[in-house]
């Protein structure tokens, strides 16, 4: 009897459309489609972390609508990047019990890239939530992660969806999960998002509290509770009445990014067996209120290729 094929799931990048991985999931286990491997860049290593170290779909899924996002944005004053990305990496930690690359149930490979030698770094061993701070790091928009004279960024700069690192961990047959997406839905005009209000409130808390401890100054002096208020001074802004727009450089930053990880997409995916392509119409890559509908539109897109994965399988 001939032995069934290694099933290979390629996870790429797509910031929070990257939750459209957890509906991928879903539409493969209900047809009983065991996965063998993974490999994960940014957004798909997260993922893929979770459901490598044995967390269930349902549990992932749950953990995406229940989390208080805002608060594992650790910002700073820029230097390298506006976010640490410690909080994160903690938060990962703890929902995989601190495992390492060798404990997890499936095999994964997490892929960053080094901005030193300009090469592919494939994590797979040691440390998993340490891996995949790396491989999310998106440039400018969050610090790289320096270790071991690397300096360690988001993998999606240079393999966003990591087809050739699960054919070389033994896949036979490769699923690629491809997120890029038109870069113009990060532009489409339309009343914020109730998450990136208060991510607008956030950055502002924490960076007048970055600096306040940067001059020195005491905070029951009055002239920082007057200068240094983060109502006061959001208030300044559009959406807290004022006619200031707060800085979109990251909106900008991003959209740069996932243009740059569109084209080369386009080139990562052509030796997958089947890709899944998920429609994001509508749904910008900064929107973490639409996590549902990304969910919903990762199981759609999935479901679409069942047939066709079944039928490979059955191959000889």
């Amino acid at each position: 009897m001939m032995a069934r094929k290694k099933v290979g799931l390629a996870l790429g990048g797509g910031s929070f459309r990257g939750f459209a991985h957890v509906g991928v999931l879903k539409a493969l286990e209900k047809h009983n489609i065991s996965v063998d491997y993974i490999a994960g860049t940014s957004a798909g290593s997260i993922v893929g972390a979770l459901y490598a170290s044995g967390l269930s779909v349902k549990k992932i899924e749950h953990l995406i609508h229940t989390t208080p996002w805002k608060y594992l944005l650790d910002f700073v004053l820029p230097s390298k990047g506006f976010l640490e990305g410690k909080r994160i990496e903690q938060y990962i930690q703890d929902l995989i019990h601190a495992t390492t690359f060798e404990d997890l149930r499936i095999p994964l490979r997490v892929v960053a890239a080094d901005l030193k030698s300009g090469k592919e770094v494939v994590f797979h061993k040691g440390d998993v939530a340490s891996a995949v701070r790396a491989s999310m790091s998106i440039p400018v928009v969050f610090n790289p992660l320096e270790r071991h004279g690397s300096i360690l960024v988001d993998g999606g700069v240079i393999n966003p969806v990591p087809v050739s690192v699960v054919k070389d961990m033994g896949a036979d047959y490769v699923i690629a999960v491809d997120l890029s997406t038109p870069v113009s839905v990060t532009f489409e005009k339309g009343k914020p998002s109730r998450f990136n209000q208060d991510l607008k409130k956030t950055f502002v808390e924490q960076e007048l509290t970055h600096l306040r401890r940067y001059l020195h100054v005491e905070e029951k002096a009055p002239i920082v509770q007057f200068f240094f208020n983060p109502v006061k001074v959001f208030d300044l802004f559009k959406g807290g009445g004022g006619k200031m727009a707060l800085p979109e450089f990251l909106k900008y930053n991003v959209a740069s990014f996932h243009l740059m990880v569109n084209e080369l997409s386009k080139y990562k995916v052509r030796e997958a067996n089947v890709i899944i392509h998920p429609d994001f119409d509508g749904i910008s890559p900064l929107d973490l209120g639409r996590s549902k509908l990304c969910i919903e539109r990762g199981q759609t897109a999935a479901r679409a290729m069942i047939p066709t994965i079944l039928k490979d399988l059955k191959k000889k």
